[in-house]
């Protein structure tokens, strides 16, 4: 899992991406969704060689569905096996993204189980037949536990394919109270150590591009 950034919550990018799902005007919810859409992009864009470098290579990419957590959000009518790929935040990131264009666009559908905050489950999402025997780059808004992209990408495992690597553009750190695993705990302070002066880093080494210039979402 590589993270394009960290966030707190209730700092600025934590805004950014609970607006892109739950600002009540579909004006706001667009310039969220668009100011997410530039950051991840610029991510990939920069950064994308790093994560090849690191063993990654793939040929298909998807998005993990949008969560239903507000009435607002676009798949909130959407019954099992229903396209949600559309109305995530980053499907516009896929579709403008030049370097994508070669790549096969794999839709995922919500499936009958749920994935819980702790507890990922293959049954959470419906993927189709052509899947099968793809290596496919999986992208995410936000990873707090990671339940719903881990549920993602078992869910493209069993349909036969192989999730090469899953970016997310938020990953939450600092709760540092609340970590159950001391091992969690320690990254979250490495993590935060590694981007100290507000610059966005690549955690994989050796970094390709180097480091991006900070903006104040980061």
């Amino acid at each position: 899992m590589v993270p394009a950034a960290l966030y707190r919550m209730g700092d600025p990018l934590h805004s950014v991406l609970r607006g892109c799902k739950d600002a009540p005007a579909v004006a706001a919810r667009r310039h969220f969704a668009g100011r997410l859409g530039v950051q991840l992009s610029e991510f990939l864009g920069a950064h994308r060689r790093c994560i090849a470098a690191a063993g990654a290579t793939w040929d298909s990419v998807a998005v993990v569905p949008s969560s239903t957590r507000t009435p607002h959000g676009p798949d909130r009518r959407a019954g099992p096996g229903a396209v949600s790929g559309s109305g995530h935040p980053l499907g516009p990131v896929v579709a403008t993204m030049s370097w994508m264009s070669g790549l096969t666009r794999l839709d995922m559908g919500r499936g009958a189980g749920i994935a819980r905050h702790l507890a990922p489950s293959p049954a959470a999402f419906a993927v189709g037949a052509d899947a099968k025997g793809r290596r496919v780059l999986l992208l995410d808004d936000t990873w707090v536990t990671g339940a719903r992209a881990r549920s993602a990408a078992a869910a493209l495992g069993r349909a036969g394919a192989a999730v090469v690597a899953i970016v997310v553009a938020g990953r939450a750190v600092g709760a540092f109270g609340t970590a159950t695993v001391p091992g969690v705990e320690k990254w979250w302070r490495w993590a935060e150590a590694q981007n100290a002066d507000g610059s966005a880093r690549c955690c994989l080494a050796p970094c390709l591009a180097g480091p991006s210039a900070p903006t104040p979402d980061r």
